[in-house]
C-alpha cells in the first residue's frame, strides 16, 4: 500500500475551509439592520479575509519560490490568480468597512444581500485556490522534495508564524483545528526537525489557548515523542 505523504497545505486549507463555511452560515442567518448581531459576523468575515491574505502573501511566497525553477509557468498562473483573488478580498473588506457609516446614516437597505453575494464570490475563490494547491502545487512539491524537505519548508512557515505580530495567525490556526489535528501536525514536524522548534511553537501558542488545553497538548506531544 502506498504511503500517504504529508500535505504542506493541510493545516491552512482546513482552517480556511472551516472559516469561510462557518462564516457563510452565519451570514445567511444575520439581519444586517440589527447592528448587535451584525458586527460579530463582520468581524468573522474580516478575520477570514486577513487569514487568506496572510496565506497568499507569506506562505505561498515561500512555497511557490521552492518550485518556480521546475514549474515557472504554473507558478506564474497561480500568482496571477492569487492577485485577482486578493483584489476581490480587498473590495469585500472595503465594503465591510463602510457598514458603521451606513448604520449612522440608517441607509443599510440592501447591504446584507450585497455582502452575501460578495462573500459567496470570495468563498468560491478560496475553494478554487485550495483545489489548485492540493491538486497542482502539491504534486509538484512531491516530485521535488522528500518528507524531510517538506518538513523543513513547513518549519520555515512556522517561523513566520512566530514572528512578532503574527501570533494572531497562529491563534486562528489553533482555534479552527482539533486537538488531534494539532498533535498530528506537531508530531509530524518533530519527526524530521529539531524537537525544540515544535516546543517553541507550542510555547508561543500558550497565550492563544486556555491553560488546560495547552497543558493537555504539551503532555500528549511528549508522549508521542517518547
Amino acid at each position: 500500500m502506498k504511503k500517504e505523504r504529508y500535505n504542506l497545505f493541510e493545516r491552512v486549507h482546513k482552517t480556511l475551509t472551516r472559516m469561510v463555511f462557518d462564516t457563510g452560515m452565519k451570514i445567511q442567518q444575520t439581519e444586517f439592520a440589527c447592528q448587535k448581531d451584525s458586527f460579530p459576523v463582520i468581524d468573522r468575515m474580516e478575520d477570514s479575509i486577513r487569514f487568506f491574505r496572510y496565506h497568499v502573501m507569506h506562505e505561498d511566497a515561500v512555497i511557490y519560490d521552492s518550485i518556480v525553477h521546475a514549474a515557472p509557468y504554473i507558478v506564474a498562473t497561480m500568482e496571477l490568480t492569487n492577485a485577482k483573488d486578493l483584489k476581490l478580498a480587498h473590495s469585500l473588506k472595503e465594503r465591510l468597512e463602510e457598514y458603521e457609516y451606513l448604520c449612522m446614516k440608517k441607509s443599510y437597505s440592501g447591504f446584507g444581500a450585497e455582502i452575501r453575494a460578495m462573500y459567496f464570490s470570495f468563498t468560491s475563490a478560496v475553494l478554487q485556490h485550495i483545489h489548485n494547491e492540493n491538486h497542482v502545487i502539491t504534486d509538484i512539491l512531491y516530485s521535488l522534495y522528500d518528507d524531510g524537505g517538506l518538513a523543513q519548508m513547513e518549519m520555515n512557515l512556522v517561523r513566520q508564524m512566530l514572528a512578532t505580530g503574527n501570533n494572531w495567525y497562529l491563534s486562528q490556526v489553533l482555534a479552527w483545528l482539533t486537538d488531534d489535528e494539532i498533535l498530528s501536525w506537531l508530531n509530524w514536524i518533530s519527526t524530521f526537525t529539531n524537537t525544540t522548534d515544535t516546543g517553541e511553537l507550542l510555547e508561543s501558542a500558550r497565550p492563544s489557548m486556555g491553560a488546560e488545553r495547552w497543558l493537555m497538548l504539551s503532555e500528549n506531544l511528549s508522549v508521542l515523542r517518547a
